[in-house]
């Protein structure tokens, strides 16, 4: 083989080098995108990514910065990340809420509906911290003692302003 031939051999190899797409150099998993040398990108937080690097160190960078921005691939791959976060966090959120209903339940189980309507009526009387007279109110009704209608009246309060999902620890001070 002749200089010349070697000299366009080479050429064409580094030409196919850097016309290579930017995506060939990723590979692209459902929760990570694994880049040539072994750095793992993953999702974990909106408008950031937790960058795994082969030698075990971790840092975050915006989402902005990764090298695979704006390409198709890269694009997708981040529009099903933030699709994951949303969905996880509308599950942690409803896990959350019917933790509140459980706990709520559970605390006046011994009261009768009578029993709980009164002890509102006391918590009213004695100007209880909001945050308990609607923990009461909303388990009147979630009984269907009172239409939740009324609820807005017996709180004396805007229906805007009246949280159903209200965590109300009695432990605390309000």
């Amino acid at each position: 083989m002749n200089t010349r031939n070697i000299l366009i051999i080479i050429s064409l190899i580094i030409l196919v080098a850097c016309s290579s797409s930017n995506e060939d150099q990723f590979e692209y998993q459902e929760e990570k995108v694994l880049d040539r040398i072994r750095d793992e990108y993953s999702m974990e937080k909106f408008d950031t990514l937790t960058v795994v690097h082969i030698d075990g160190t971790q840092e975050e960078i915006l989402v902005e910065d990764a090298p695979f921005y704006g390409s198709e691939k890269g694009t997708k791959f981040i529009k099903s990340g933030e699709s994951r976060l949303e969905k996880r966090e509308e599950a942690l959120m409803a896990e959350k809420k019917q933790k509140i209903k459980e706990e709520r339940i559970k605390r006046y189980e011994s009261f009768s509906d009578e029993e709980l309507l009164e002890e509102f009526n006391r918590l009213r009387e004695e100007d209880a911290s909001f945050s308990q007279q609607m923990d009461v109110i909303i388990e009147l009704e979630r009984r269907e003692v009172i239409g939740r209608d009324e609820v807005p009246s017996m709180l004396e309060e805007d229906s805007t302003m009246i949280d159903y999902d209200l965590e109300y620890n009695p432990e605390s001070m309000d």
